[in-house]
């Protein structure tokens, strides 16, 4: 159902940076510099000119008229657009990235191989259009079934299950796993994580870690900067879960809180998740890619355009507080997001074992969100930058659907134990009449 809603959306919505990824794709199958960049260059082109033909057929004034014109017009200006920057370049490492020419911008794409490697086998397949289109409805539809997956893995119902891929396929997290751009296949891998998690706190821990490690390793191909903040946040969560816990088992360990219970190996899960965090920072490092101060100075440069500011914090520090102020009233205003969060935190609090381990995970790879809006922040690209916030309603709200099931079963004439079976009612005595003779 979710593929055949994605029909009428097969021209995506193309950016800047997808001009980028399409470039290497195509340089992955082997064409020449030239060839690539032109076949980018068509792609990207085809997003305006679509535009240009939807708002021509609902224009007030140009309905009535033929839109093929308008798609025409559009398509040859964003080409003439597209050949004027490429002219300006002098080299294929700076003529793939557009609008920038700078060298120093395309090694933020340059450090991103696994999406273009993914995205190529599609374009050779099925043609720029569909095949990337096919991508981004395959990686979503899976995200979505993985989400599924991790909910009844931790004991959820068949409706959660289905909620939560719902809600995937629902909420802003699918526009932008749709979109030709590196965050859907991110958030996949992600997902993926989450699962193996899951595993390898319910016992089975030699998958678990080995489920954990290929989808960090897919993620850091993709998109190293969210694989690192994702591993980081996991590895305070679990760290801080088996303290709350009491530590692991063994003789002088304190007893488990009743919300984590049955959880086991988390220690070694932490461990594992922390060493992969830190093999994650140092292979970024020695390899070179940029880091937080290049984020910073590419925000307040126009993606390096002027000469970078010797101080740049407190410039960076204003623009944070104005964006943040901002942020908050469009929330006020159209509240929407803080609803959906504080449902799924109470979700999760309503939680036991590794439901709630589930829900705290999320919530971790949801606060990266914040994070990464906080290194950039732009409105014009935020619910793009934050877009890992909404792993927790994904998650958290179909355990509070679970949390508000179990205490409505509790109150019909069975109950159920906090953890514990379900157990009968118990019955209760009847009146024997006795007749006198």
């Amino acid at each position: 159902m979710f593929a055949v809603g994605q029909l009428g959306n097969v021209a995506l919505q193309a950016t800047p940076d997808t001009l980028n990824y399409v470039t290497y794709a195509h340089r992955v199958l082997g064409e020449s510099e030239a060839e690539a960049t032109r076949a980018a260059g068509r792609y990207y082109c085809l997003s305006p000119a679509h535009h240009a033909v939807s708002r021509h057929r609902v224009g007030q004034t140009t309905f009535a008229g033929s839109a093929a014109g308008a798609g025409t017009a559009a398509m040859r200006s964003c080409e003439a657009g597209v050949a004027r920057q490429l002219a300006h370049s002098h080299s294929f490492e700076k003529a793939v990235v557009w609008p920038s020419a700078t060298v120093r911008y395309q090694r933020i794409f340059s450090s991103r191989p696994g999406y273009p490697v993914l995205l190529a086998p599609f374009i050779a397949l099925l043609g720029d259009v569909k095949g990337i289109w096919l991508f981004s409805v395959v990686v979503t539809a899976a995200a979505g079934a993985v989400v599924a997956l991790g909910l009844r893995a931790v004991g959820a119902g068949p409706v959660a299950a289905l909620a939560g891929q719902a809600l995937y396929y629902a909420l802003p997290i699918e526009v932008t796993s749709t979109r030709p751009m590196s965050e859907g296949v991110g958030m996949l891998a992600l997902a993926v994580v989450l699962f193996g998690c899951l595993r390898f706190a319910g016992g089975r821990r030699r998958s678990g870690l080995a489920v954990v490690t290929a989808a960090s390793a897919a993620c850091f191909a993709i998109r190293y900067s969210m694989a690192q903040e994702a591993l980081l946040a996991l590895a305070l969560v679990l760290w801080a879960t088996v303290r709350a816990s009491g530590g692991p088992r063994g003789a002088g360990a304190g007893r488990r809180p009743s919300g984590l219970s049955g959880l086991t190996g988390l220690t070694g899960l932490a461990v594992a998740v922390s060493g992969l965090a830190a093999v994650s920072m140092a292979a970024s490092a020695v390899m070179g890619w940029p880091g937080l101060r290049d984020s910073v100075q590419d925000t307040l440069t126009m993606h390096y355009r002027t000469p970078d500011l010797p101080d740049p914090w407190p410039l960076f520090m204003r623009l944070e507080l104005n964006f943040w102020w901002e942020w908050l009233k469009r929330q006020v205003a159209a509240p929407f997001l803080l609803p959906c969060l504080a449902v799924a935190v109470w979700g999760v609090l309503r939680s036991r074992g590794r439901a709630r381990l589930l829900g705290l995970l999320a919530g971790a790879v949801a606060l990266t969100g914040l994070v990464n809006e906080a290194a950039h922040p732009l409105m014009a690209i935020g619910p793009r930058i934050m877009i890992t916030v909404w792993f927790l309603p994904v998650y958290g709200i179909p355990l509070a659907l679970e949390a508000y099931a179990r205490r409505a079963r509790a109150a019909g004439p069975d109950r159920r134990d906090d953890d514990g079976p379900r157990q009968a009612a118990l019955p209760q005595p009847q009146k024997v009449s006795q007749s006198y003779v």
